[in-house]
């Protein structure tokens, strides 16, 4: 009888448990048909939403990926126009439309949202993620300047956008509330009708990034090599698919490029890569007759910020400046000199994710990522420098006409210029109408123009066999705003030359007021010193050091942001000529760097890198003007690189110099070795220099300093900066053993190396360094250092010891 029970028990629960399992399923299957019909209704009418404050918004309690730290209090910046706030995940694409009316953002997704360009699009498919709020949403520019904004918001089923593009031919028809669509697909290159054209194999091991260029004409990617690939879409005349056909590449970076973008007529790409630079691109080529694309300009990035792992880059509609996202700050660089004008610094809570332009060029915005901000910034640097071109097309304009057209965009940039100052003393936009103003001006695609149709400033130089010297000039020339959009004219005729406004290394003649600069007359003989009685130098100058001698203090100045005449940009100035211009224009002039026939060659200098440049003399298609632009960016790269390394290791290292100097009888009470805090600076130069200034009366033998491995160097002092001859060398008996054998012999713990010509050393502790160098000093005599004591300055250094 119980076991009856039981059994009865048994089956009621077991009823009780299945009935209930089928009132969830039917309830699941209620609440999901629900939910999908109220987001296609949400879908197909969007309703206008307006921001509410931020003590009003729902909180998100879902915790950011590691490593990202969201920030919704972030700091008002002096340079923001706009902080548009309304996503509850994180931001990942912006984009302006066309005609400069609204800007569409993306919210957390995984798959591109409808990226049309022409009849064909570029998707990438993507993986889910967990918290997202799978909008598209659309802004209302002219409500940028006010306090709250307002938005249409449409839903991304079944995924969540990551890129979001206006269609090119974005008309007025978007002001009239038509449903938002977005179409999801997933593949490669896609004809409107989803049809799958081609897939790509980049053969790049990795895919960073790719895109279409504007005009659709392009498909362009980048991955682990150190270049952009590109590859040119063909259709029929009756607009049926072709094929897709490497177009060409862009060769120049030494590492993985991060991003690239195009300009808005697609004959220009930025790039931004890991070595350090980002470069600008001529693409309007003759690719199919194997037409190199051109270098334009190389800037460097990283000479004042870190290598991020991950970089953005685009060119501002109008071309005058670049603007590169750096983690969570922006670069905003001079696209004609690689000049940076503007750093904005930690304006997001994470790594930005997206920047666009506004085709005005007048403002930028950016997304923050997990931060889910998106913030705009006035382009005052872009005014700043327009305005500069201006003033100096102006300044050279023959033609009546042209002069007044550029006065009048003068006093209107000024104009605008004035009034962004204004709002950036107040530290916000008040009631100022932006776009009101910017109607007023009519500048949103004029000056692309004007700078096509206006007389161009000419630098003059020869043609034929080009040189380090007068592809340095040029480059020089080109960094000042009179010249910054010069055209290098490369010919000997004398009549074509004098139309030149400036030139270069041809016409025999010397005379800054007529601006010709040539050292091959017979009657030039000037150097540095007898053109300014200060400086020391007396090797003959060519035309680098002649445009260096008239400009090199505005090149420094301007990339210092200093003044001409402080004592930074002067000690800077000096530093380039005496270890970088001056055996530019030693080797131009034949002048040997010693008296003695050379044991060597060296044909891996700045000058013979330049030489090799040239086109041989078998090359059945010669491009001249093209390899002498390349050697004009080559050049321009190594001078810029070599003043921001004086500006950023160089400089600095001086006062740890000093510092160490004044401290050296702390470390030995001979006062012979310093110690120094900074690892391995740069500090021979400033050693020397110092000792004179400082009068100090022993010489300094050692420095001992850390290795990037955490052990200690001890390294000998040469006679002078630019000798292999040391004023006391290691002992000849420890010279090119190490580790445990060097330990033994010299009865010093730790020992890791000597290297063979005695001039540095290796121990694993400070004490065991400081060591090694107290023992040489307590053997100092002649045959403990063997060929030293055969250096007549060693031996004048020895003397004034004694």
């Amino acid at each position: 009888m119980a076991a009856v029970q039981v059994a009865t028990l048994g089956t009621i629960v077991l009823s009780l448990v299945i009935a209930a399992v089928v009132l969830l399923v039917i309830l699941y299957i209620s609440f999901k048909s629900k939910q999908q019909k109220d987001d296609s209704s949400e879908n197909l009418k969007p309703e206008l939403e307006e921001k509410q404050p931020i003590n009003g918004e729902r909180k998100d309690k879902t915790k950011h990926p590691k490593g990202k730290k969201g920030n919704l209090q972030l700091k008002p910046h002096p340079r923001q126009f706009a902080i548009l706030k309304g996503h509850t995940g994180d931001v990942f694409d912006l984009e302006f439309s066309l005609n400069g009316k609204y800007m569409a953002s993306a919210s957390l997704g995984c798959l591109m949202g409808d990226y049309v360009h022409f009849g064909f699009m570029l998707i990438f498919s993507g993986v889910h993620v967990h918290n997202f709020d799978r909008t598209v949403r659309l802004w209302s520019v002219k409500d940028f300047k006010e306090k709250e904004h307002k938005y249409v918001r449409a839903n991304v089923d079944f995924d969540h956008a990551t890129k979001v593009n206006f269609s090119p031919d974005t008309s007025e028809d978007t002001s009239q509330q038509q449903p938002v669509r977005f179409r999801i697909v997933k593949c490669e290159i896609i004809h409107k009708l989803s049809e799958v054209l081609s897939i790509i194999d980049t053969r790049q091991m990795n895919n960073s990034y790719a895109s279409l260029s504007p005009c659709g004409k392009f498909v362009a990617s980048a991955g682990f090599t150190p270049d952009v690939k590109l590859w040119v879409v063909e259709f029929t005349k009756t607009d049926e698919f072709k094929q897709v056909s490497r177009a060409m590449e862009l060769k120049g970076h030494s590492a993985g490029v991060f991003h690239f973008s195009f300009s808005a007529d697609s004959t220009r790409m930025a790039t931004v890569s890991k070595d350090g630079t980002w470069k600008i691109w001529d693409i309007d080529v003759e690719f199919t007759k194997k037409q190199d694309p051109h270098l334009l300009i190389t800037g460097i990035y990283d000479a004042s910020f870190g290598v991020y792992n991950n970089m953005l880059i685009s060119m501002s509609p109008d071309a005058y400046v670049t603007a590169v996202a750096m983690g969570r700050s922006i670069g905003i660089f001079n696209t004609e000199n690689g000049n940076l004008e503007e750093l904005l610094e930690e304006v997001h809570g994470d790594d930005i994710t997206a920047i666009a332009w506004h085709p005005s060029s007048r403002y930028l915005a950016t997304a923050g990522g997990a931060d889910r901000q998106i913030r705009v910034w006035h382009n005052a640097a872009g005014i700043r420098i327009q305005i500069d071109d201006l003033e100096g097309r102006m300044y050279r304009a023959k033609n009546e006409n042209v002069k007044e057209r550029l006065e009048q965009q003068i006093l209107e940039a000024r104009s605008v210029s004035g009034k962004v100052r204004g709002i950036l003393q107040q530290g916000h936009c008040g009631g100022f109408s932006w776009f009101a103003v910017m109607a007023e001006l009519e500048l949103k695609n004029d000056i692309p123009e004007a700078k096509k149709s206006l007389i161009s400033t000419k630098i003059g130089t020869h043609n034929g066999t080009f040189h380090c010297d007068e592809a340095l000039a040029c480059f020089i020339l080109k960094q000042l705003p009179e010249y910054r959009h010069a055209d290098i004219v490369r010919t000997r005729n004398p009549e074509q030359l004098a139309k030149c406004d400036v030139v270069v290394d041809v016409g025999g003649v010397y005379d800054p007021e007529k601006h010709r600069y040539d050292h091959h007359q017979r009657s030039f003989t000037d150097c540095m010193n007898t053109l300014c009685s200060s400086k020391p130098w007396v090797t003959k100058l060519s035309s680098a050091g002649l445009v260096y001698l008239h400009f090199g203090h505005r090149l420094i100045s301007q990339v210092l942001k200093s003044k001409e005449n402080d004592a930074v940009t002067d000690k800077i100035y000096d530093k380039i000529y005496e270890n970088f211009i001056q055996e530019i224009d030693a080797i131009d002039n034949g002048i040997s760097q010693c008296d003695d026939e050379p044991r060597y060659c060296i044909t891996t200098n700045l000058s013979s890198r330049v030489s090799h440049l040239n086109p041989t003399w078998n090359d059945t298609n010669p491009n001249p003007e093209l390899q002498f632009q390349k050697a004009v960016n080559l050049v321009g790269e190594e001078l810029l690189k070599r003043i921001c390394y004086y500006r950023d290791a160089w400089l600095p290292a001086r006062s740890l110099v000093e510092a160490a100097i004044m401290k050296r009888k702390e470390v030995d009470p001979s006062g012979e070795i310093i110690e120094l805090q900074g690892g391995g600076c740069p500090w021979k130069e400033h050693l020397f220099e110092l000792e004179k200034d400082l009068n100090i009366d022993v010489p300094i033998k050692f420095a001992i300093y850390t290795d990037q491995n955490n052990n200690w160097r001890v390294q000998c002092v040469s006679v002078r900066p630019d000798s292999f001859v040391n004023r006391l060398s290691l002992l000849e008996e420890w010279h090119g053993i190490r580790d445990e054998q060097l330990s033994s012999v010299s009865g010093i713990k730790g020992c890791i190396f000597v290297h063979a010509s005695g001039f540095i050393g290796g121990n694993e502790t400070r004490e065991g360094a400081l060591e090694m160098a107290r023992r040489t000093l307590l053997h100092r005599d002649s045959f403990a250092n063997g060929k030293c004591n055969s250096d007549p300055e060693l031996m004048l250094v020895e003397n004034k010891e004694k």
